[in-house]
């Protein structure tokens, strides 16, 4: 009896001491299953928010008592910044790569056929076997090559996304809503259609939240807001502030923190969806969506995968600062000397030198831009060089005399 005790024991300690490992070295799979995103195209954050008491509504402000409700349900409501361009394939690319793309970007809009070939969140979710569904025209152009299950919805997108909350297969569902977009561009927000807009917006919010499981995560966002006059793309606070609704059936979320970036969101889904976070990341994981067990874990893989971008980042520079092209630090010398030559030598000028010199400006403007130790404008510039060395050491002998006596120089030095 007292060896089976034992034995009893010993099973326990080392099974509570694997269990405890395993805690601290692996991150749990997570218990809010990522469902559903909603991606209302220009949803300004002001468009969310619930009117006060007694205060009165426009065409755009309280127009999604939907939200309001949720809110009361343990959903949050918050305010993201777009970093500029506001532009739409900009804020998509900013929101699946965690990157800031450029003002040079924003001609990327106007493409066709649109492709993102950065790393980011769908290359991952390929890559560990992940059910994506796209919903929505222009994010399916954009990831069609990475995506396996993609449709175009309009009319039917609401039906399409309760039945497929309801899926077990769907691991991430993503709607494209460009319904705001439209009606901004063609009336602007401070209009009746707006209202009917967002009354629609509110409606396929609701129903989708009325869908999820119990232990489903939706998140409902803007890539951008939009001016007074319904455009987008600059900086202002109107076009940057864009609206955020985070839900869960089963939790109960705090205030959400009033500095969040768009690009914050990159890290916190792919962690919630128990994938690696693409490598050139900037974002921060937003610790208020994870349950209080794992925040910890995130932000240590945050810090991680940044810390991991960075160190890639500097040996890419090191590599660039130090890498020296001794051909052409050779040849500027020589360039230098043979000016400095060409400064003591020549008293008069003869046409031949006139030529050879202006070849050699044009040959050292070709190396200055863009050329390299192998353009053909090297050699070049080393027979021109030898001749006008060779000239300046024979200024005062025959071949120097032979120009000068030439018809041609005569005239030139009339």
């Amino acid at each position: 009896m007292k060896i089976i005790m034992h034995l009893l024991l010993l099973s326990l300690c080392y099974t509570f001491s694997l269990l405890i490992f395993q805690n601290g070295f692996l991150l749990k799979r997570k218990e809010l299953q990522m469902r559903i995103v909603l991606l209302v195209d220009a949803l300004r954050y002001d468009f969310m928010v619930p009117p006060e008491d007694g205060a009165p509504t426009t065409f755009f402000r309280g127009q999604m008592p939907g939200v309001a409700k949720l809110m009361t349900r343990g959903g949050q409501i918050g305010l993201l910044l777009a970093d500029p361009p506001t532009t739409t394939l900009q804020r998509i690319k900013a929101l699946t790569t965690g990157t800031l793309p450029t003002f040079i970007d924003a001609g990327d809009n106007f493409s066709p056929s649109p492709i993102i070939n950065e790393d980011n969140i769908f290359f991952q979710a390929r890559s560990c076997t992940l059910n994506v569904t796209f919903m929505g025209l222009r994010s399916t152009q954009i990831f069609s090559h990475v995506l396996i299950h993609s449709r175009v919805l309009t009319s039917t997108i609401s039906t399409a996304l309760t039945m497929r909350s309801k899926s077990p297969a769907a691991d991430l569902v993503i709607a494209h809503l460009l319904g705001v977009d439209h009606c901004g561009h063609k009336y602007g927000p401070n209009h009746i259609q707006m209202s009917n807009i967002l009354w629609k917006m509110d409606k396929i919010i609701m129903e989708t939240a009325n869908a999820l499981f119990e232990n489903d995560l939706l998140i409902v966002l803007g890539d951008h807001g939009m001016t007074t006059t319904g455009d987008h793309g600059g900086d202002s606070d109107d076009e940057t502030h864009a609206g955020l609704l985070v839900y869960s059936p089963s939790h109960k979320f705090d205030v959400l923190p009033g500095d969040l970036r768009q690009i914050d969101l990159v890290p916190t889904i792919s962690l919630l969806l128990g994938l690696p976070i693409p490598f050139s990341n900037l974002g921060i994981v937003i610790d208020s969506l994870f349950p209080k067990n794992l925040t910890n874990q995130a932000i240590a893989l945050n810090y991680e995968q940044m810390r991991s971008a960075m160190r890639h980042l500097q040996a890419s520079l090191r590599a660039a600062w130090t890498q020296f092209d001794l051909s052409l630090m050779k040849l500027g010398l020589l360039c230098f000397i043979e000016a400095l030559l060409f400064t003591l030598s020549f008293r008069r000028l003869t046409p031949i030198h006139y030529v050879l010199r202006s070849g050699c400006l044009l040959l050292q403007l070709s190396l200055i831009f863009g050329g390299s130790s192998e353009s053909l404008a090297v050699p070049l510039l080393l027979v021109c060089f030898f001749f006008l060395l060779f000239s300046s050491f024979t200024s005062h002998s025959s071949i120097s005399s032979f120009f000068s006596s030439s018809s041609l120089c005569q005239q030139f030095t009339q």
